[in-house]
């Protein structure tokens, strides 16, 4: 990554995203490709991308009851390659972050999780992670606790977070836990929020479309040429612009 991209998505970011993340890159950076005829368009990036677990279950499902999808499924085998994907990516968030420990302890965390509409994969990635012998607990942040340099749930050591929230930032009192472990390095949190104001703030995709910024930032003509016709020009909706839009 550019450092001239960086500084200026974190510029413009609230402070906790310049600490750094202890090495973690962020699980399930996903890529929000959308169809206009034959032509494919970048309209949004996203940091904590949700449904890996439920289509490797549709992909099961379909290999078992529809003779007809047989040849376009990956079949068991290649649904236990992409859960040991899963696990290793896991596993190399948490090496990255300097633990020459075993990951014990996993929290899955979102706001009211048994309320989201993804709580089912949550029990799915629950059941794979502990089919691995790792402890999974799913949590609200107000469920967490940080004491004596230690984020705690449920009495047990948290070693890292499954982060699922859409407090990107961690700015709400609910997070106050998680966000003082997190500054503290006491846990290791994947997507954290640089990822996120690196990427998935939607100002990204404006940034990606104006040429003179990019200029600015010294990306080459020839990454600038790969991007042009497949984000679509994005701009900033102001309140001056209503009558335009």
């Amino acid at each position: 990554m550019l450092p001239t991209w960086q500084a200026h998505a974190l510029a413009s970011a609230p402070a906790i995203t310049q600490h750094p993340p202890r090495g973690a890159r962020g699980v399930f950076l996903g890529y929000d490709f959308h169809l206009d005829d034959e032509k494919l368009g970048l309209i949004e990036i996203n940091t904590n991308a949700g449904g890996a677990m439920l289509n490797l279950l549709l992909a099961r499902a379909q290999r078992r009851c529809c003779s007809g999808v047989v040849a376009l499924s990956p079949g068991d085998e290649g649904a236990d390659r992409f859960e040991r994907a899963i696990l290793n990516m896991f596993a190399h968030e948490w090496a990255a972050s300097g633990e020459q420990k075993p990951l014990k302890h996993l929290v899955i965390v979102d706001e009211s999780p048994e309320r989201q509409y993804l709580y089912p994969e949550f029990l799915l990635f629950q059941q794979l992670f502990e089919s691995a012998g790792i402890d999974c607990t799913i949590a609200d942040p107000t469920d967490m606790t940080f004491t004596e340099g230690r984020l705690v749930v449920n009495g047990k050591p948290v070693d890292l977070i499954y982060n699922r929230l859409t407090d990107f930032y961690l700015e709400g009192a609910a997070c106050n836990a998680l966000r003082e472990a997190y500054l503290a390095d006491a846990v290791t949190v994947t997507p954290h929020p640089q990822a996120y104001a690196l990427y998935a703030d939607k100002r990204r995709l404006v940034d990606l479309t104006d040429a003179a910024l990019l200029e600015q930032m010294g990306v080459d003509p020839q990454t600038q040429a790969r991007l042009a016709p497949y984000v679509p020009l994005t701009r900033l909706v102001e309140p001056a612009d209503a009558e335009l839009l």
